[in-house]
């Protein structure tokens, strides 16, 4: 809609700016994203064979449920996650059904994971760091 805005994975109320550092944050269990507030993107733990499974284990009763630091809007937000599902890597768009309040999960059904980037050949997400992405954002 051209309305969307890319937000700081460890902080919802902030855009990245021009040139940020790609920080990323690792959820190998359920994560609070209020303890990687610099974090620019999450990488999922584990092998998800469809982005419905990540999208399962992200919101609330998940074995990755993601806790928001900052309110996310549900019209506008978008977030960067990185996943693998045990043959290719993908660099992925997360976005919610309703707005989430501060330290509030994704509820089930909300999250919407979009897959942007495939990483052919790169089995394991946990191999992919910042230098991989770029380094740096383009804003």
């Amino acid at each position: 809609s051209g309305a969307e805005d890319l937000i700081l994975a460890g902080n919802a109320g902030t855009s990245p700016a021009a040139g940020q550092s790609v920080v990323i944050a690792d959820a190998t269990g359920t994560l609070d994203l209020g303890t990687a507030a610099t974090a620019t993107m999450v990488r999922i733990d584990g092998d998800y064979a469809t982005t419905g499974l990540v999208e399962t284990a992200i919101e609330a009763s998940g074995s990755r449920a993601l806790t928001v630091n900052g309110a996310v809007t549900a019209a506008t937000d978008v977030m960067l996650i990185i996943y693998d599902d045990g043959t290719n890597s993908y660099l992925a768009t997360l976005v919610t059904g309703a707005n989430i309040a501060d330290d509030g999960n994704f509820a089930s059904g909300q999250a919407t994971v979009t897959n942007v980037v495939t990483f052919v050949g790169v089995a394991d997400c946990t191999d992919l760091t910042a230098a991989n992405l770029g380094t740096a954002l383009i804003a």
